[in-house]
């Protein structure tokens, strides 16, 4: 009996251990860093590689719907589910909305307007622009609105060319005897993602024009700030990824004035020694 309470005991420790490893295991990642992880690559273009697969993202403008005619909605509905037909790509719409400060524009608007030279009928049609900026601001509602979509490709399991690979050397060239198919490289696998990916920005690009969108590939730095503000929200609003990096947030290497105003005068000194 206490040998049996004993290995009870043990066994719940051990469980107790597993489920302590497998919660550390399975944690949230707390950085950046982690989340992107080493084995996400970005090019200057924008294409990012994560373990194999690549993405490219775009970044798209909103269809005025509201000013259309109904026979133009039904134009650009159309549009779209042809264009949804045509993509043969996992694809990731996403929307974003940020609070929109608005008291600064309110607070100039209301400067300009109290030192204008108006009259009565022009002061009082200002004040109720003024009036209305700020009861947008009231409950905090008044919010900008961006979208994205994101094409993904894996030349590995989305090519018909592709071949299969198992990682095990000898495995893979039974396989490619059998099959008649080489696995790609590195290069090729590449190569054949930006092709594929391209083409896809292109078809996007024709059914924007189309339904009277504008929609542009988003380059690398341009990668780095959506994810900062799908991470950020509505913080990132009033600290872009762009301030930061003036401010040398991503550097280790920091200009200091201080250095610079001490350097200036250890050099007019040694210039007057001379």
């Amino acid at each position: 009996m206490f040998l049996s309470k004993k290995k009870q005991k043990t066994q719940s420790a051990n469980g107790e251990k597993a489920n302590s490893a497998s919660a550390k295991d399975s944690k949230e990642p707390e950085t950046t860093q982690a989340l992107f992880g080493k084995d996400t690559v970005i090019t200057p273009d924008g294409i990012v590689e994560i373990a194999g697969v690549y993405r490219i993202c775009l970044y798209v403008t909103q269809v005025n719907m509201r000013t259309n005619t109904d026979s133009e909605k039904m134009q650009i509905w159309t549009s779209f589910r042809s264009f949804l037909n045509e993509i043969g790509l996992p694809y990731t719409f996403v929307q974003l909305s940020q609070f929109v400060d608005v008291r600064e524009y309110a607070q100039m608007y209301q400067e300009r307007l109290d030192k204008g030279r108006l009259t009565p009928e022009l002061q009082a049609s200002g004040q109720k622009v003024v009036d209305f900026i700020e009861s947008m601001d009231e409950n905090r509602n008044s919010r900008d609105y961006h979208g994205y979509i994101m094409f993904q490709y894996n030349p590995e399991a989305d090519s018909i060319d592709s071949g299969v690979a198992t990682g095990n050397a000898t495995l893979d060239e039974w396989i490619s005897k059998i099959t008649g198919k080489k696995a790609m490289s590195d290069e090729e696998r590449k190569n054949l993602s930006r092709m594929v990916l391209s083409e896809a920005v292109n078809i996007t690009r024709g059914y924007a024009e189309q339904m009277g969108m504008q929609c542009w590939q988003l380059k690398k730095s341009q990668v780095y700030g959506m994810t900062y503000k799908i991470l950020q929200k509505d913080s990132a609003s009033f600290s872009s990824p762009e301030e930061a990096s003036d401010a040398q947030c991503f550097t280790p290497f920091y200009e200091s004035e201080t250095a610079r105003t001490l350097a200036d005068d250890l050099q007019e000194a040694y210039d007057d020694a001379l």
